[in-house]
């Protein structure tokens, strides 16, 4: 739903802090995943190191990180980088929740033969 739309659909918006309705930051069944976002793996704990590996996310907005080493890992994708601004902005995070910042992070601790698939961040775009 955009954001000027009054009347939130069940189970896919919630009301805005700002007045009408935004994205609820669940994957719902029908939400389809956004291709092309580039997604960041780090490190150590969030914020993380360097930049370990970049992913495109593919048709479905799906990708992996594999053949990790055990330890903390951190997944992030910044909006406003000059490879995902023209596909995210403008908008919002929905998830994880309270996102304030342009980049958007979620931690990991790998136990042996474990991967990363796949973590959902929420993003609403706002004239969609």
């Amino acid at each position: 739903n955009s954001e000027g739309d009054s009347s939130p659909q069940q189970g896919t918006c919630v009301p805005s802090p700002s007045g009408g309705v935004q994205a609820d930051g669940v994957r719902q069944g029908t939400e389809l995943g956004l291709a092309g976002i580039y997604v960041d793996l780090h490190q150590g704990s969030c914020p993380g190191t360097s930049v370990l590996s970049t992913i495109v996310t593919d048709a479905n907005g799906a990708y992996e990180f594999l053949a990790l080493a055990p330890g903390d890992y951190c997944v992030s994708v910044d909006a406003v980088s000059v490879y995902n601004i023209a596909a995210l902005i403008p908008g919002g995070w929905t998830a994880p929740a309270n996102q304030t910042e342009s980049t958007a992070r979620r931690e990991f601790h790998l136990a042996p033969g474990d991967h990363i698939t796949d973590a959902l961040f929420g993003w609403d775009r706002q004239f969609d």
